[in-house]
């Protein structure tokens, strides 16, 4: 009988923390509106050029992009240079002189998941998940 009792309450517990949960944060990649959104805390809704004599229009990204500030790691060679501060399948770019962020790498065997995004040529034998 305490048995029986005992395994009611876990059952109950277990289903009554179902739907509880905080709402799942978004990994590198996915769409966003706000930093809230993101696992990492930092949600892009468009890159600004900091290089005033380039070309000054920020590069929007429509549905925002979870992503992370990175660095390059030059004490590295290819492919772990190009990653530098990003995680594994993560590649560090920067637009324009701006701010670097880490964006999901790509490739025939790992295409982008995400709708209206394509797997694009960065440099050479270097692709990522950029929009369309």
């Amino acid at each position: 009988m305490i048995l029986r009792t005992i395994v009611a309450s876990v059952l109950f517990i277990s289903l009554a923390s179902c739907g509880d949960d905080a709402p799942s944060q978004a990994p590198t990649g996915e769409a966003c509106e706000v930093s809230e959104d993101c696992l990492s805390n930092d949600c892009r809704l468009e890159l600004v050029p900091s290089d005033i004599f380039q070309d000054p229009r920020a590069f929007v990204i429509e549905g925002g992009m979870c992503t992370s500030a990175c660095e390059w790691d030059f004490d590295k060679i290819e492919p772990a240079r190009s990653r530098g501060t990003c995680e594994v399948g993560e590649l560090c770019l920067q637009y324009g002189y701006g701010d670097k962020v880490c964006f999901v790498q790509c490739d025939s065997d790992n295409p982008c998941e995400r709708e209206d995004w394509e797997c694009r040529a960065i440099g050479t034998e270097q692709y990522a998940c950029l929009p369309s």
